[in-house]
């Protein structure tokens, strides 16, 4: 009586241990780690721009006697992959329109319209802006129009940008950029180099 005792509990006790044993398997922790380092792969400082090919080629211009303008709307992309949030900034200016007999004029460079920004192929983008990373107001205080300012050495104007926290990934847009054409202008063919700059910062 007494043996049988013993081995009824010694095998309580091997259920209990085998029961322990299959409850620690159903829940585990296990530890997942990943590092995510800021990217310089897309350019300089993690930044870098294009415009879609002969962005700035203007349509002939017929003359009227009066003062008219030409339109053209490029693709322009940016892409961050820095990964630091600070956002960025593009600058631009340009020399006087000129011929290459030396005619020349003075004009105006205009963007009066700019549709909202859109994540390119295969980007999880936050599209720049100055409320909440989706409206096309790009960080700039816009007064009508922005301009691209022309001549000898103008100052650069800031025409867009991606405040901190916007504009991480890669986004394009398509603004409308406008060339005044005053009505004296002579007839040739005119030429002007247009420089941008794409730097760090809102």
């Amino acid at each position: 009586m007494h043996h049988k005792v013993t081995w009824i509990l010694g095998t309580i006790v091997g259920l209990g241990l085998l029961a322990s044993l299959c409850t620690s398997q159903l829940v585990r922790a296990e530890s997942a780690s990943l590092a995510i380092n800021g990217g310089t792969s897309c350019g300089t400082a993690g930044l870098a721009f294009s415009w879609s090919s002969n962005p700035f080629a203007y349509s002939p211009v017929t003359l009227t006697g009066s003062s008219t303008t030409a339109s053209v709307s490029p693709t322009l992309t940016v892409v961050d992959c820095s990964g630091t949030g600070n956002g960025w900034n593009l600058t631009a200016s340009g020399t006087t329109f000129t011929t290459g007999t030396g005619g020349t004029f003075s004009t105006i460079v205009s963007i009066p319209t700019i549709s909202g920004w859109s994540c390119s192929t295969n980007s999880t983008c936050t599209p720049p802006d100055n409320a909440g990373c989706s409206s096309p107001n790009d960080g700039i205080s816009y007064s009508g129009s922005l301009n691209i300012p022309l001549g000898t050495a103008p100052t650069p104007n800031k025409v867009f940008g991606a405040v901190a926290g916007c504009g991480m990934g890669s986004q394009y847009v398509s603004p409308t950029v406008q060339l005044s054409i005053p009505a004296g202008a002579l007839p040739g063919a005119y030429s002007s180099i247009w420089t941008f700059t794409l730097a760090t910062g809102p």
